[in-house]
């Protein structure tokens, strides 16, 4: 079958080591993604803490792709059925949660590869029907692999997770981590809070050419985050983009019936 199309890897973009920055889609709604997509680097298609399934993320993915960036799916747990079901998608790499030892980390990479790399399975239709037969060839090197550092076993383990062949980079995702040291999870936090950790996952990654990803929830955190290394940058939560419009509309629409009429409604 002869190729249509040449698939776009994210890995130029990771490795000319720019500042990515992604939006956090959560909804079923792919017109959103097709909306905004072309305004960020890349799209955390989000199967673990939202009612996406497979086939939204789909949907999303090709919104993605009409908007010119990079879809990531972070899908819900460490299994390879669930890995080659994201990469089979289309997407441009996947995200795997909880991930604590270089143990798992190298699952990953298996479930991740095709062989001789790893023990992914060929047959999607999609794939072959878009970029050919010859997308199996070139997928190990085309696709991205990032894995999520979320407990203390996995900071105590970043170096030995960075230094596994085939992990692209390593996200420190702070929520469950700071709820395992019996804190509560805030945002805005404190400017102290997790930073020395924050600071050796991206020390490890660096050491292993990897790329350090994390969340910033303000500017300041991004700020901090770039001095710190990290490259790799979820800013934007769609349904915070949603509420954020809709409070800020609810102002001035309050405040011109009140200057108008001395009533709100």
């Amino acid at each position: 079958m002869a190729s249509r199309r040449q698939f776009r890897s994210m890995r130029p973009a990771l490795e000319a080591g720019r500042p990515l920055c992604g939006w956090y889609a959560t909804f079923q709604i792919p017109d959103i993604v097709e909306l905004v997509g072309s305004d960020w680097d890349w799209i955390w298609i989000d199967l673990q803490h939202s009612p996406i399934d497979l086939e939204a993320a789909l949907a999303l993915v090709r919104a993605a792709e009409a908007a010119e960036t990079h879809a990531l799916v972070r899908i819900g747990k460490n299994d390879s059925y669930l890995i080659g079901q994201a990469l089979d998608l289309g997407a441009s790499g996947v995200i795997v949660p909880m991930v604590n030892t270089p143990e798992e980390a190298q699952m990953v990479v298996r479930a991740a590869k095709f062989p001789p790399l790893g023990r992914r399975s060929f047959g999607s239709r999609r794939l072959a029907g878009m970029y050919g037969l010859e997308y199996a060839d070139q997928a190990n090197q085309d696709t991205v692999i990032f894995v999520q550092l979320e407990s203390a076993q996995a900071i105590d383990n970043a170096e030995a997770i960075a230094a596994v062949e085939g992990i692209d980079g390593i996200i420190f995702s702070a929520d469950d981590f700071i709820r395992e040291k019996g804190l509560n999870v805030v945002i805005p936090r404190p400017p102290d809070l997790g930073r020395e950790e924050k600071a050796r996952i991206a020390e490890a990654a660096k050491r292993h050419g990897k790329v350090a990803g994390c969340f910033c929830d303000r500017p300041e955190s991004l700020r901090v985050s770039l001095q710190t290394g990290y490259r790799l940058l979820m800013i934007v939560e769609e349904d915070m983009v949603i509420l954020d419009g809709s409070n800020n509309a609810r102002k001035w629409v309050r405040d011109m019936c009140h200057s108008t009429l001395g009533k709100a409604p």
